[in-house]
């Protein structure tokens, strides 16, 4: 080996660490830093001692690029570094730089040492190997190790380098650092040797034994330092050292161990060779003073340090008291200025753009230390305010270091990386877009070349910044006026739309609508550099930066606090109050969503925090944002939102719609994902409302800034300017109250109008009680009344429900009538008739949009249908079948494959029989196309043997945890968050209302679906059967298979040849590909299904514009304005009057303007509470929770406040004048505000000092009591609980003080007293202060909650809550609080001074007895409010008698309309008597006892004086006797019951017993006679036997009894007409005997009938040998057993029969039938006995209940049936059974008549002789049940074909048919006079001579009457018709509809139908539905 070195002086030693340091007298290779090289003194060869100053040669560690290190120190004077130079030419040698395949180990000395092979082949460009390749440490995991080779392999666990070819990474045992064993499944870290690109080879390996196993490192983290790995232990320093093997545990030889990597900042700099650095983190508890390192040495910088920069270092534990640091690399910059920068690109520039070819190779070294500084390159990226010099200065440097550097791109991309994360890009505000900017503005063109070269190079390496470097462009583009610039520029920006990019660099209406995957792991909201703060003052620039600002701050606030959970669960830091969180998630169903804009899914899932009672819990609501991560790591959401929660309490199942527009993968890629992935998939749950949002945001960026209305008053914050549609001077004080009639008007309301109607954006601010809506309400009707207005509504908006309600109540009042409301919520009775959802169901759509809507409704349907299909088939492809197995593979593969596994792998059990198999395969796949694997596929054979040559289930699951590993999908261990469960802040009245809310700002009503109607609408998973193996498509596999390449095994010739693990991966590379192509056509189904929608939703959406045009008012929430902001599009409201308008978040109302509004009316109070924000950071620092109306007035737009109150009482409203200083009071009016007459202050602040409770939410317990408390002593005083509220600052105190109210109640009850608490004070409203806003009430108690020493009040603090809280009372205002802890904030220190200056400030409420003053209560605390007798005076009232008085106590209050003093009084009878003093006279009874004598029965008798004798009744015995001759049993007085005689009901019971006892004797006799039967055939040797009968001779009666029955039980509806070809009788002696012995055992062995049963030829034959068997079950109707019917017909259909055309006909015994009118699939014989039965009668006619149509009779024990006959049949042709048949189509005239007689004989052949049967058999069956048919005898029948009519009605039957799918027949009869006959058979029945001759146009209806039963129809004439008759859908009448017409929806009228449906009465009223078929000719 040719060893060459470097030369280098020693600069420094170190004794106690044993390493020093080298200085290199010439350049280092270019790949190293230029630095001193590190030296420990184990490196020293041929043990020199080595000084300071000494002169050395070295080589280098060849990974220690970064931080050089040397490997092999010799002396230069010594004889080996002598013989090492003498082959020298120079004394100048190359640098050396190890260019090895491996390491070689050769014997020297007795000692190892390490030598290097040099590869040959190497070429000099080696040289310029790329550092990203070995700068960092990849992982992976060892996967075979051959240990007599002493190599192995690495499967990489992350993406290799893009020059590397994707493969498992070899590694040779000498690279292992340090040397060591490795074993398969050892997780490593390793380098790439870079000259090995197509097979990847590692240049070093080390073991990780402190990185937790699957850890990844990429490329972006830090890679654990090698240096200072604990693994390095004693024992293995000292293997290293006997082996010679030098790695970086040599340095430590000795030391025991070396700590972890440090952070610290530089403290203390004086020199190149002196500084310290100060420990940070949890090292700095352990190291207390700094530590020395030398800058020189520092890694990664080019730049001077400074102190504050921060780095990274390694330190030794050997000398803790003196610490020195090494391997110190700088991790980030102290921010440097501008001039210090400038000088660092000048010099760069400088150095890089001078010298010779020969100089600039050997600056190499420079420029891999100028690229590998990185933190430097973001030092720069993030200064501020660089110069534009500074900035060209960067852009020159960059485009000429990209020149300099060919070898080292990966590190350049490096740096544009790093450039690109900083500020420097900032589409907004960044320092480019500022350069760029001012670049047109100097017109500096000549830097163009160079600015272009550089976006372009960073838009390469960068491409993901691609839309900050266009979006930088943009001031340019705006300045130009070329019109093809800006042409260009629109369309890269449409082009650049699609593509993925960092949401910093989108503009605003480019954004998502949900988090992208970035930000759900970004930093805190004032981390977002795109964030702005709302100009409260002064203009914006422009109105897109209006829109911009506006966009993102809602939108943050939307997301901020989802982002914040999921980033503290996946830190494991989630309190679970934050945010909800389910796992074990997955896919349970599917549903196609109504109004098509996605597809909902039904998802089981388990709350992280267990839930007691969903319907109370808040989690879950309808409209709630969930975010779902199959992986569990929140980088693969999956989002949707919830539409249902009916199923979470009995299933667990919530139903969510997928936002399919938001979702980066598709809808059926979504379900798979889904499946199966329970133990990983976590769901998180938006804390925020999003459909609150979602709207608002879509619309917002639907907008256009550029036609963005009130641009001057919004963007400018000008002074607003006339409305369009005024004239000026229009409207002045003089005319407005003449406008308005019936109208007074205060001046300041006068005024407020005026402005308003004289400015296009007006502003009325209105104090509490000065009548904001009355004002509204005024300029509604002003504006109504205007010539000049403009077409269109009024839009009316509010923020909450009720506010709109009371509006548009006192619109009506003021008889403005023609409005609308829409919204679901309105409990109001005077809106529902303006509801939107009523109107529009009134009126009516035109033709056209009806016909086209209805279209679309049936498009929709059929293609839910397919969409329901297709679902099933994608199902179905995620699941393993020798189908699948088959499609996929060729000829080829499959004849191995068979081949193989009958040899080789499956145990011969039957050799013979694979073998010839194996001969058959080859003919099987000789079919042509692919007919052969159909073929096969319905072998035995081969589903045995593709089931053998699956791997078991335990090798898919360890291959499916494996590729979620990789993945790296983490299973939810449960411990990632802190749990809390007793603090809920919430109840079932608040969520009740926020779901009443929710659902009310859209159309959509509470779902009225049941939970089992709702599960019917799923469309659900069901696992299917094992057809093989269960191994099903795994929900990674897509994911895995951009991972792995599933092409190659699918080529594979040899199938068996796989591993399990290959087969698993087969498997799934054919289920994918099958999945994958289900997917495509089930996603383009559901676009279609969507587009359907869409069209039928802009339809409908046209009729709801059409209505909502022509009202003069609309009213909406403004949620749901935003809802429904399509829909204002379309209406163009030009006037917009905004109720509540401080409380509306500016971007909410700008989400509903439209460049169509003329008018915009603010109506608020900013002195109020301001608009709700979720995050409290949004709202103090970038001043979201700004309202628009606060805004313009800050900016001086001009405004109105009204100054007079008619609310509270005077001494409320001067509390409020620190606020509103010229608020005045209406005394004429707040003078009737009476105060509690039982407190001794109108106003009250009750002091106390008793401490907070600080929970989830701020909570005061005594405080709560003393509301509760006040609140029932004034109920008990006689103040109704509605007159009362309860404010409490905080939701805690709000659910405390409900709790308390409730457990008041009960206790009361139990108390049973009897004050007038009872139930009335549940109904006293307690609310948080800000949801209270615009509400009022008599009587307000406000709990203020807050006290504490640190006298902190949180959110008390804001002025407006507090203007709240004072502001809702109209009689009493009474607060509880600390007054210390508030007194410390100025304007809550100024309302309690003013209370106390009135006295109304102490720790001791005064409360009274109303009626007696002297009696008081001093209340200190609440128990001091005694709701007893507190007044122990008389109470002395007088009583309403005017003669009485009270005499109870005060207290507690009690009712007086009542006197109870008892008096005595004289009655009209003489008695006296004594009653209470309140009850009248009148009503006073006399209960005195008289006797008297009863006149009809003379027996004497007592009653009470006031009872009327007939009134009495006579309690003797009853002397009568009974029809029957026995005596009554009943009193005298009642009357005697004929059929109720108590001997005569002995009687009878002795008879019902003396038949059970004979009837039992006959069951005996039959037994008895059955077993001497039995004993007979014992002792005879009959043979079996089967002979035919014949219908003559001594056979032939009994064949024609048989012949007969199968005749006679024939049903028409069967449609069977057989001819009966032959019977046999047979007889079996063994199923004689067995019948017999079965029927000894039978309940009732007397009843045994001929019963027929159908069945296939071969079961004949065995039938009548072996006897019956019972089936398997089948799901049978009746379970599994023999059935038998009565008819005939029934049992010969084809589907019993198989075709066999033969009738069993058995003698079956019956014995005791158990009646059944449903299916009873589960019955056995064993059941049917515990029953006490011996068969089951199905009986006829109970199809509607579950049941049959005809009889069938079923036995579950095959002995009960014994075969006798068999009987053999021919049906005759179908077409001769139809009412038409063949004579319809030979008829040659337009009628056709056959009169047709009777005939003995029955001739098949004869259509005519079966018609004439038909219409005698309708005519005597269905006479039977009602006449006797004895009487009626038919001479003929007349059949009749008029061929216009048969087409006629041929036509109708196909309309009903489209129409309903189906038409049935029926025959029905129709009574006419004679003489009518032959007209209806011609020409049909006429409507017109309906009623002619009768004037009778029907009870049913003005129809044609017929009837299916032939007695109706008899009495109307003898003319008696059978038509057939198509009856569609019947309307049923219940009652009479005299001359009705036919009712709507439906094509006919029925009564009296029976229990098969049979109408009595049909009537019809379209003739085309008749066809005259028979004249039946009778006579009686």
């Amino acid at each position: 080996m040719n060893e060459q070195g470097l030369h280098g002086k020693v600069i420094e030693k170190n004794e106690q660490t044993c390493y020093g340091y080298i200085t290199p007298k010439e350049s280092l290779p270019l790949n190293f830093m230029n630095k001193n090289v590190h030296f420990h003194y184990s490196c020293v060869k041929d043990d020199c001692s080595i000084e300071v100053e000494d002169d050395v040669l070295f080589t280098l560690e060849p990974t220690s690029s970064l931080n050089p290190t040397a490997l092999i120190v010799w002396k230069e004077e010594s004889e080996k570094c002598r013989d090492k130079m003498q082959g020298a030419q120079s004394s100048r040698v190359l640098p050396f730089y190890p260019k090895f395949s491996h390491h070689t180990i050769k014997q020297r000395d007795d000692k190892k040492e390490e030598t290097i092979t040099e590869n040959p082949k190497t070429t000099q460009n080696v040289r310029h190997i790329k550092r990203n390749v070995k700068e960092f440490k990849l992982c992976g995991q060892v996967v075979k190790v051959v240990h007599d080779k002493f190599f192995g392999f690495i499967k990489p666990e992350e993406m290799l380098q893009p020059e590397f070819t994707k493969k498992d990474v070899y590694f040779h045992f000498s690279v292992i650092q340090p040397s060591g064993n490795i074993e398969e499944g050892n997780h490593v870290f390793f380098t790439l040797n870079p000259k090995y690109l197509t097979k990847p080879t590692a240049l070093t390996v080390w073991k990780d034994e402190q990185t937790q196993r699957g850890r990844k490192t990429s490329r972006g983290q830090r890679p654990p330092s090698r240096s200072l790995s604990s693994s390095c232990s004693e024992d293995s320093l000292q293997g290293n050292e006997k082996s010679g093997t030098y790695n970086e545990g040599n340095v430590a030889r000795d030391y025991k161990q070396f700590q972890f990597q440090m952070e610290g900042r530089v403290e203390f700099l004086k020199s190149e060779n002196i500084g310290f650095l100060k420990v940070l983190g949890d090292s700095e508890k352990k190291i207390n003073s700094n530590v020395f390192f030398v800058p020189a040495t520092v890694l990664s910088t080019f730049i001077p340090l400074e102190v504050g920069d921060i780095a990274e270092f390694s330190l030794s534990d050997k000398n803790i008291e003196k610490p020195h640091a090494f391997r110190v690399r700088l991790i980030r910059c102290k921010m440097r200025s501008v001039e210090v920068i400038k000088q660092h690109l000048k010099r760069i520039y400088t150095l890089l753009s001078s010298g010779t070819e020969e100089e600039q190779n050997a600056k190499s070294t420079d420029i891999v230390q100028i690229l590998c500084a990185l933190p430097v390159w973001k030092c720069i990226g993030d200064c501020k305010n660089m110069s534009f010099d500074t900035i060209e200065m960067l852009v020159r440097t960059l485009c000429i270091l990209k020149s300099n550097s060919p070898g080292f791109s990966g590190l350049f991309k490096s740096v544009l990386q790093t450039l690109g994360e900083t500020e420097f890009f900032n589409p907004w505000k960044g320092n480019l877009k500022w350069f760029i900017n001012n670049l047109s503005l100097e017109t500096k063109w000549e830097m163009l070349p160079d600015l272009q070269q550089f976006l372009v190079m960073f838009i390469q390496n960068v491409p993901e910044k691609s839309r900050a470097v266009v979006n930088s462009l943009k001031p340019v583009v705006q300045k130009s006026e070329h019109p093809v610039q800006k042409l260009l520029y629109a369309l890269l920006k449409e082009m650049i739309k699609s593509s993925n990019g960092n949401v910093d660099d989108m503009e605003w209406n480019e954004l998502p609508l949900v988090p992208a995957m970035s930000e759900l792991s970004s930093g805190p909201l004032e981390t977002y550099i795109n964030l702005r703060r709302v100009n409260s003052q002064g203009p914006y620039s422009s109105a897109e930066d209006y829109m911009d600002i506006y966009f993102r701050l809602l939108r943050a606030d939307c997301f901020d606090a989802l982002k914040k959970g999921i980033k503290n669960f996946l830190s494991g830091n989630l309190d679970v109050r934050d945010m909800k969180v389910y796992y074990d998630v997955y896919l349970v169903g599917v549903q196609v969503t109504s109004h098509g804009q996605g597809l909902a899914v039904a998802l089981k899932l388990k709350p992280l925090q267990p839930v007691e009672d969903w319907n109370i819990c808040s989690n879950l609501m309808f409209g709630n944002l969930l975010c779902i991560s199959p992986s569990g790591s929140f980088k693969d959401c999956i989002w949707a939102t919830v539409t249902n929660r009916e199923l979470l309490k009995t299933h667990e199942i919530v139903i969510a719609e997928l936002c399919s527009d938001c979702n980066s993968v598709s809808d059926s890629e979504a379900i798979l994902i889904l499946h199966n992935c329970s133990n990983y998939t976590i769901m998180a749950e938006s804390p925020t409302y999003y459909k609150a949002y979602q709207p608002v945001l879509k619309a917002l960026q639907k907008m256009n800034p550029e036609t963005l209305p009130f641009y001057r008053e919004l963007v400018e914050t000008k002074i607003s300017s006339l409305p369009t549609y005024i004239k000026p001077n229009m409207y002045t004080l003089q005319n407005i109250n003449i406008s308005i009639e019936n109208t007074f008007l205060d001046k300041s309301q006068e005024e407020a109008i005026l402005q308003t109607m004289n400015n296009r954006v007006a502003i009325i601010q209105g104090p509490p009680g000065t009548g904001k809506s009355f004002v509204g309400i005024k300029l509604v009707q002003l504006i109504l009344s205007c010539a000049t207005k403009p077409n269109g509504p009024i839009l009316v908006l509010t923020y909450k429900n009720h506010i709109l309600d009371e509006f548009l109540k006192d619109l009506i009042k003021n008889g403005i009538n023609n409005i609308v409301r829409i919204g679901g919520r309105s409990d109001e009775e005077e809106l529902h008739n303006v509801n939107f959802n009523k109107i529009q169901r009134s009126s009516r759509m035109t033709s056209v949009l009806f016909k086209e809507v209805r279209r679309l409704q049936s498009e929709i349907k059929a293609m839910k249908s397919r969409i329901e299909e297709s679902f099933k088939i994608l199902e179905e492809t995620r699941y393993f079948s020798v189908e699948v197995f088959l499609k996929h593979i060729n000829v080829q593969q499959a004849t191995r494959f068979l081949s193989n596994v009958f040899r080789n792998c499956m145990n011969q059990t039957n050799s013979k029989q694979n073998q010839n198999f194996l001969k058959d395969i080859h003919k099987i796949v000789n079919f042509k196309d692919e007919q052969w694997k159909s073929a096969l596929a319905k072998t035995p054979e081969v589903v045995s043997a593709v089931n053998y040559w699956c791997p078991a289930d335990s090798v898919f699951n360890a291959v499916k945890t494996q590729w979620c590993k990789y993945l790296s999908f983490q299973e939810y261990k449960g411990n990632t968050v802190m749990q809390f469960s007793s603090d809920k802040v919430f109840d079932e009245k608040d969520v009740e209302d926020e779901m009443k809310e929710r659902i009310a700002s859209t159309f959509q009503k509470k779902p009225i679906l049941k939970k089992e109607e709702l599960l019917k609408t799923l469309i659900l998973n069901k696992e299917r059967g094992e057809k093989i193996k269960r191994s099903c498509l795994f929900p990674v596999t897509k994911s895995i298979s951009t991972h792995i390449s599933f092409a190659n095994i699918l080529f594979v010739e040899d199938l068996c040849s796989l591993t399990p693990e290959e087969r698993v991966k087969f498997i799934q590379a054919i289920l994918l590909k099958e999945y994958e192509d289900a997917s495509t056509d089930f996603q383009k189904l559901l676009q279609e299904y969507q587009q359907l929608c869409k069209v039928k939703t802009e339809i409908e959406s046209q009729h709801k514009t059409d209505v909502l045009k022509f009202k003069s008012v609309i009213g909406m929430t403004i949620t749901g304005a935003s809802i429904h902001n399509d829909l204002l599009v379309n209406v163009k409201p030009p006037i917009i009057l905004v109720e509540e308008a401080a409380e509306v978040l500016e971007p909410q109302l700008v989400a509903v303007l439209g460049e169509w509004v003329q008018h915009l009316i603010l109506i608020g109070d900013h002195k109020q509470l301001k608009p709700s924000v979720e995050s409290y950071t949004l709202a103090k620092d970038f001043g979201l929770n700004l309202s628009m109306m606060e805004r313009l007035i800050n900016n001086n737009l001009l405004y109105v406040t009204l100054k007079v109150q008619n609310r509270m009482r005077p001494e409320f409203a001067d509390l409020l004048l620190d606020i509103y200083p010229q608020l005045q009071s209406n005394l004429a009016c707040v003078c009737n505000n009476e105060a509690p007459n039982c407190i001794e202050k109108s106003m009250f602040f009750w002091d106390h000092d008793n401490p907070e409770n600080r929970a989830r939410s701020y909570s005061n317990d005594e405080e709560a009591d003393r509301c509760v408390r006040l609140a029932l002593f004034l109920i008990q005083q006689g103040y109704k609980p509605n007159q009362i509220t309860v404010l409490a600052a905080y939701q805690g105190q709000v659910v405390l003080i409900r709790k308390k109210f409730q457990m008041a109640q009960l206790l009361d009850e139990k108390q049973n007293t009897e004050s007038k608490l009872g139930n009335e004070h549940s109904s006293v409203g307690v609310y948080t202060i800000d949801l209270y806003q615009g509400d009022e009430n008599q009587i307000v108690i406000v709990s203020l909650v807050r006290s504490n020493e640190q006298n902190n009040i949180g959110f008390l603090k804001d002025n407006n809550r507090r203007c709240v809280a004072q502001s809702r009372a109209k009689c009493g205002l009474y607060f509880i609080g600390n007054s210390v802890t508030l007194s410390t904030y100025s304007h809550w220190k100024t309302l309690i001074e003013k209370m106390r200056e009135s006295g109304c400030v102490d720790t001791v409420l005064p409360l009274y007895c109303p009626d007696h003053k002297f009696s008081s209560i001093k209340a200190k605390c609440a128990a001091d409010i005694n709701l007893g007798s507190f007044c122990v005076s008389l109470c002395l009232q007088l009583m309403p008698c005017k003669n009485h008085r009270c005499f109870q106590l005060c207290q507690p209050k009690h009712q007086h309309d009542k006197c109870e003093k008892e008096v005595s009084v004289g009655l009209t009878c003489g008695h006296t008597v004594k009653k209470k003093c309140h009850i009248p006279i009148t009503e006073v009874i006399c209960q005195q006892e008289v006797s008297f004598v009863f006149e009809l029965c003379n027996h004497r008798g007592t009653k009470p004086c006031f009872e009327k004798i007939e009134n009495v009744r006579c309690e003797k015995p009853c002397p009568r006797l009974l029809p029957c001759k026995h005596s009554c049993s009943l009193e005298c007085s009642q009357e005697c019951n004929p059929n109720d005689c108590e001997d005569c009901d002995r009687i009878k019971l002795e008879e019902d017993e003396r038949l059970r006892k004979m009837e039992q004797r006959i069951r005996d006799k039959a037994k008895q006679d059955a077993k001497i039967q039995l004993t007979k055939l014992r002792q005879e040797t009959l043979e079996d036997y089967r002979i035919e009968l014949k219908p003559k001779g001594d056979s032939a009666s009994e064949y024609f009894d048989v012949h007969d029955r199968v005749k006679l039980y024939i049903h028409p509806e069967h449609n069977w007409f057989p001819v009966v070809k032959k019977i046999e009788k047979c007889f079996s002696l063994k199923l004689q005997k067995d019948w017999l012995e079965t029927k000894l055992k039978m309940q009732d062995p007397t009843r045994n009938e001929l019963k027929f049963h159908g069945t296939s030829a071969e079961c004949v034959e065995s039938i009548i040998k072996e006897g019956f068997q019972i089936p398997k079950p089948q799901n049978q109707m009746y379970g599994p057993g023999i059935y038998f019917a009565s008819n005939s017909s029934k049992s010969a259909q084809t589907i019993y029969t198989k075709g066999s055309n033969t009738l069993l006909l058995c003698d079956v015994l019956l014995g005791k039938s158990w009646t059944v009118n449903t299916a009873q699939k589960d019955m056995t014989l064993q059941k049917l006995k515990k029953k006490g039965y011996d068969s089951l009668y199905a009986q006829r006619g109970t199809r509607k209940t579950g049941g049959v149509l005809n009889d069938e009779y079923v036995i579950y024990n095959p002995n009960q049936a014994l075969p006798k006959y068999i009987i053999l049949y021919e049906t005759v042709d179908p077409k001769f059974s139809t009412l038409t048949g063949c004579l319809e189509r030979a008829a040659k005239t337009d009628i056709e008549h056959h009169n047709i007689k009777p005939k003995r004989n029955i001739d098949f052949n004869d259509p005519l002789d079966i018609h004439f049967r038909i219409a005698e058999s309708q005519f005597l069956r269905l006479l039977i049940n009602y006449t006797d048919i004895n009487k009626y005898k038919i001479l003929s029948v007349d059949y009749y074909i008029t061929r216009s009519l048969v087409q006629a009605f041929n036509q109708e039957k196909k309309n009903m048919q489209k129409k309903y799918g189906c038409a049935e027949e029926i025959l029905a009869f129709h009574g006419t006079p004679s003489n009518n006959v032959k007209e209806i058979v011609k020409n049909n029945f006429k409507l017109e001579k309906l009623g002619a001759n009768t004037g009778n146009m029907g009870a049913y209806g003005a129809g044609i009457y017929f009837s299916e039963f032939p007695t109706v129809s008899l009495f109307y004439g003898k003319g008696l018709l059978l038509c057939k008759v198509l009856l569609g859908k019947s309307y049923k009448c219940d009652n009479t509809m005299a001359g009705a017409p036919l009712q709507l929806g439906y094509d006919s009228h029925i009564n009296q139908t029976d229990e098969d449906g049979r109408g009595k009465v049909i009537v019809v009223f379209n003739p085309n539905q008749i066809l005259p078929c028979y004249v039946i000719n009778f006579e009686i």
